[in-house]
């Protein structure tokens, strides 16, 4: 029984209706369902990607704001800046960041906006520290290595 049938699928498509083609990075194709690894359906089910939220909360960079003037004008585009900037939305940031529990250490992010406050404490770790800090420790070599 697939994952998705055993939980109810509450949400999402379901397997039957809804295969798709997964091509790996050697160019072999596979058919995956929704109850898959490869399918990635976050944004496709009911009540969109938040529905099933990943627990990221990515702030816009500094330089999102000024498109235009970093990159400029770019033909047959609207790309514009924004009419305002980072600092304007900062406070909203950290306002939006303690109602929804971000926590943890960012001052290791070189690509981190400027902050009035840290921020909450990291999480106490747990079981599954361990595993975690071994694929990510393992992610980092792999990304080292290209």
């Amino acid at each position: 029984m697939a994952l998705g049938q055993a939980l109810g699928a509450r949400f999402g498509p379901d397997d039957e209706r809804n295969p798709r083609v997964l091509v790996d990075e050697q160019g072999r194709e596979s058919v995956v369902t929704p109850s898959d690894g490869g399918y990635s359906n976050n944004a496709a089910c009911v009540g969109g990607g938040t529905f099933s939220y990943g627990a990221m909360a990515w702030r816009f960079m500094e330089k999102d704001f000024r498109m235009r003037s970093t990159y400029g004008a770019v033909e047959g585009s609207t790309l514009e800046d924004w009419p305002i900037a980072y600092s304007d939305l900062e406070p909203y940031y950290e306002k939006a960041e303690w109602e929804m529990g971000v926590s943890g250490d960012d001052t290791g992010n070189p690509f981190k906006g400027p902050r009035r406050e840290q921020g909450a404490p990291g999480s106490p770790a747990g079981r599954q520290t361990p595993r975690i800090a071994s694929v990510r420790d393992s992610d980092a070599a792999q990304h080292r290595a290209l």
